[in-house]
């Protein structure tokens, strides 16, 4: 998923997901009447899609859904837009379900079968609170989360004093922090596991995946990597912690969506620094899987730091299935789809959906639901950059044209050879067409240069 927008406007837009679509339909009725625009989606999957595209006020997600379950998609939003409320629809009408859903982050629950008041009453509750939320934000950056940090619980890490929140996680909140270092008060994130409150299991499943990430991220040091100076855990204080260096800047998403004035050769080196990057965490047989412009800081010098190891393989990692499916659907790989057992290849895959949408300000992959994304990065060739940009360089074609290829035998072998190609674009040297398997013609790479 790519940053989401949420909706402050008067008329808020309410996105209802439920594999039933009677349910949907009583949901858009009863919401409608209110006053409130509504958008549906059946799985969780596609409701990634539609918050990609639409500006939403409130989730309302049934809890069992195929595909991507509606705690699936909690966890989703949380990641990527921790402010828009969710409610989740349940069959247990139970202080239970309702206690569970709160720990895991949702504003509300409804249980099944619901009334028109609950209804209505949920959600106005739920849009009342998300606003009283985000008024207390303005006035205290640490009071206007779902789950509150004391400064207390910063004893362990001796020497750190807070100085705001940066934002919030699905699995931890991100604070700004200052420690004084060879005698200067220097700023770092810190990232702390939330769910301080949950059973022992899921807390389990959380460690190792927060764990996951420091480690992927503290194997190597790179420049175009974002540092990680510590990570641990206080027993006595249940708190689980990453300290990273902090990234003053803007995620890539500002560039693209803002319509930057760079150059090609500008965006290029971007691309080329996250090449840089990608071909050192390869090196060590590690794949990040989630290679979008979110995940890309770039601080005032241009200098890019990739970030959010979460989901990344590791060797002898046992934390991803081979059914899982990871990674945010606009982005993934054809062989994302299939398998979560993936390589180097995926990840530049990613890297040229990435650098379509900062050379041209669109991704070349569009859909409105799930299984439609799915189909066109598996089977369609992405449109012609000249049909956006008629001068466009007809090396950044060819080199756009070998990373976005379907089959992964026929994309670049290594990420380093992107990098070469790249470097040679920007000092003006030739990039040469090269033949893919079972092709006739140089492909879409070459149309009318």
């Amino acid at each position: 998923m790519t940053d989401i927008k949420i909706k402050t406007t008067s008329r808020p837009t309410i996105l209802v997901v439920d594999d039933d679509s009677v349910i949907r339909r009583f949901f858009r009725k009863v919401l409608e009447q209110q006053g409130y625009d509504v958008i549906e989606a059946e799985n969780g999957n596609d409701a990634l899609v539609e918050l990609e595209g639409n500006t939403v006020s409130l989730v309302i997600a049934d809890v069992h859904m195929p595909h991507l379950s509606g705690i699936d998609l909690l966890t989703e939003i949380q990641k990527y837009a921790s402010k828009i409320p969710v409610i989740i629809i349940t069959g247990k009408a139970s202080v239970e379900a309702a206690v569970e859903c709160m720990k895991i982050g949702a504003i509300d629950f409804i249980s099944k079968p619901c009334s028109l008041v609950t209804i209505r009453e949920t959600v106005a509750s739920a849009l009342e609170k998300t606003a009283a939320a985000a008024a207390l934000a303005k006035e205290n950056p640490l009071e206007g989360s779902k789950t509150v940090i004391l400064e207390e619980y910063l004893d362990f890490l001796s020497g750190y004093s807070i100085l705001g929140r940066l934002g919030e996680g699905n699995m931890g909140i991100v604070f700004l922090v200052e420690k004084k270092v060879d005698g200067e008060n220097k700023r770092f994130a810190l990232k702390i596991l939330k769910s301080f409150d949950c059973g022992e299991e899921e807390r389990k499943k959380l460690r190792e995946r927060f764990f996951h990430e420091a480690q992927a991220a503290s194997s190597v040091t790179h420049p175009n990597i974002v540092h990680i100076v510590e990570y641990g855990e206080d027993e006595s204080a249940k708190v689980t912690y990453i300290v990273m260096e902090y990234i003053e800047g803007k995620t890539l998403v500002h560039y693209i969506d803002k319509h930057e004035d760079l150059d090609y050769r500008q965006k290029s080196g971007i691309i080329l620094q996250v090449a840089d990057a990608l071909s050192a965490i390869h090196k060590l047989d590690i794949y990040h899987r989630d290679i979008k412009p979110g995940n890309v800081i770039i601080d005032e010098d241009f200098n890019v730091k990739i970030t959010d190891f979460g989901i990344a393989k590791i060797p002898d990692s046992s934390l991803t299935r081979q059914s899982e499916i990871m990674g945010s659907p606009g982005y993934m790989s054809p062989e994302s789809f299939v398998s979560a057992q993936v390589d180097n290849r995926a990840d530049i895959f990613s890297l040229g959906v990435m650098a379509y949408e900062l050379f041209l300000g669109k991704r070349p992959f569009n859909a409105n639901s799930f299984h439609r994304m799915c189909h066109i990065i598996q089977h369609d060739e992405p449109p012609d950059p000249r049909d956006f940009d008629s001068e466009f360089p007809r090396e950044l074609s060819i080199i756009l044209d070998k990373m976005l290829q379907k089959d992964p035998k026929d994309r670049y072998a290594s990420v380093l050879d992107v990098c070469s190609d790249l470097n040679k674009y920007i000092e003006g040297q030739v990039v040469k067409t090269r033949k893919r398997r079972g092709a006739t013609s140089p492909g879409t790479a070459g149309k009318g240069a």
